[in-house]
């Protein structure tokens, strides 16, 4: 079983760096860009700059089922300010959006120490640990 897990989490987390995740963030805060794939990597790069000068930390990722742990990743991000955006596989993959979460994922890693990958793997930790402690209590 912790096999799987350990596997599910290794792919979850190549998902991740390809620009992928599970949840939408609630945030009103909207990142000024216009998405369309057919925008370039240095354009995406520019837009990411200009959000980050605006104080946005946006993420794109794909809107895929969510991990049991998603509420704990998305009060993480929250707790930093880093708001998840999803959108199309199209949008998501283009030379843009992949060229945005990178430069994005530096700056996160630079005001606070880890990337979104990272805070995914503590949030897991944390469901494990809860987990493991509810089943504790459940008598037998």
């Amino acid at each position: 079983m912790r096999r799987k897990a350990f596997i599910l989490i290794s792919l979850f987390q190549l998902l991740w760096i390809a620009g992928c995740h599970t949840s939408e963030s609630s945030s009103p805060i909207e990142s000024t860009a216009t998405i369309t794939p057919e925008k370039t990597a240095a354009e995406g790069r520019q837009d990411a700059e200009a959000d980050i000068a605006t104080g946005l930390l946006v993420i794109w990722q794909l809107p895929l089922p969510s991990p049991p742990w998603a509420g704990l990743l998305q009060q993480a991000c929250e707790e930093r300010g880093i708001t998840l955006k999803s959108d199309s596989i199209e949008v998501v993959k283009s030379e843009y959006i992949v060229a945005y979460n990178q430069r994005m994922t530096e700056e996160i890693v630079h005001r606070h120490g880890v990337d979104v990958s990272q805070l995914d793997e503590q949030a897991y930790q944390q469901y494990e640990q809860q987990r493991q402690a509810n089943q504790q209590d459940i008598p037998q």
